[in-house]
C-alpha cells in the first residue's frame, strides 16, 4: 500500500470522526431538588446578615478614603523608552502642532 492511500485512509477516518461529532447534542435532563427536610413540611430560607460593627465600618471607609483618594504630591514627568518614541514618530503620532486652533480648547492660557 503506497503512502498515498494511507494518508486517503486517514484523512477519511478523520473527517468521519469529526463529522460523528459535530451537530446538536441531546439537552441534559435536569433533576428536580428535593430536600429531605422540605418533604413534610414548607420551609422559607432566609440569608440573614450578621451584625456590623460601627467602629470597623468607621476604620474601613477611613481607609478606603485614605487609599483611593491619594494624589501623588510631586510626581515628575515619565520619559518613554526610546523604543516607543522612534515609533510614534514613524506613525506620525508625534508631528502636532500646538497653534493648531482644533487643540486651542486644550490650552486655555493661551
Amino acid at each position: 500500500m503506497s503512502s498515498y492511500n494511507l494518508l486517503q485512509v486517514r484523512a477519511s477516518l478523520f473527517s468521519f470522526c469529526s463529522w460523528s461529532s459535530m451537530g446538536n447534542k441531546p439537552t441534559k435532563q435536569e433533576r428536580e431538588v428535593v430536600f429531605p427536610l422540605a418533604q413534610d413540611r414548607q420551609e422559607i430560607l432566609l440569608k440573614v446578615v450578621p451584625p456590623l460593627d460601627h467602629a470597623y465600618l468607621r476604620w474601613l471607609a477611613r481607609d478606603l478614603e485614605r487609599v483611593h483618594g491619594f494624589t501623588p504630591g510631586n510626581c515628575r514627568a515619565v520619559t518613554p523608552p526610546d523604543h516607543y518614541t522612534e515609533y510614534m514618530r514613524l506613525q506620525g503620532w508625534l508631528d502636532v502642532n500646538l497653534d493648531d486652533p482644533d487643540l486651542a480648547h486644550l490650552f486655555p492660557g493661551k
